[in-house]
């Protein structure tokens, strides 16, 4: 099923979408974003799409995903997917930023994906925070490099060697 944004502002939840079943999607309706979470939220299956906010983080600001697709979503600030939040085995597709971190920004990130994500800064995959065993691939950005820009430390990961960005 599709629904719309939800926030958690104090303590944690967890929020786990059964696998199997129909996709369970966060639709920001391109008016804000998909959720807005405590650092201790657990979001698990999840799909956050069309995000939108004039600030940081597009779609999903804080939490802990995992298992989790962000994508189609954009930021008027850093991380046009995903801000200050913790990735595991998550798809990061198709977000846009203005100010670094196409797809995430500030974010630790383990076993993720990251493609075709964009920014008018640095970083088209992603800005500042860590990467490990990722793959980020096919990004592009204005300025800098297009997969890994804001002095992200990406190790033992599949890095793309071009800017896919803008001429």
């Amino acid at each position: 099923g599709v629904y719309g944004p939800f926030s958690v502002t104090n303590g944690f939840a967890t929020a786990v979408a059964a696998y199997g079943d129909e996709a369970v999607v966060v639709d920001g309706g391109e008016t804000g974003r998909c959720a807005v979470v405590t650092a201790q939220t657990r979001l698990v299956g999840l799909t956050f799409e069309r995000g939108w906010t004039d600030g940081d983080g597009g779609a999903v600001k804080s939490g802990v995903l995992e298992h989790c697709v962000i994508r189609d979503s954009l930021a008027c600030g850093a991380g046009g997917g995903v801000f200050g939040a913790t990735l595991r085995d998550c798809f990061v597709i198709g977000n846009v930023s203005t100010n670094g971190g196409g797809g995430a920004a500030a974010c630790r990130v383990v076993g993720s994906t990251f493609v075709d994500n964009w920014t008018y800064a640095t970083g088209g995959g992603m800005s500042g925070g860590s990467a490990v065993n990722s793959i980020l691939w096919g990004n592009g950005a204005k300025e800098g490099d297009g997969e890994v820009g804001g002095g992200a430390m990406v190790t033992f990961s599949c890095v793309g060697d071009t800017n896919e960005g803008f001429t």
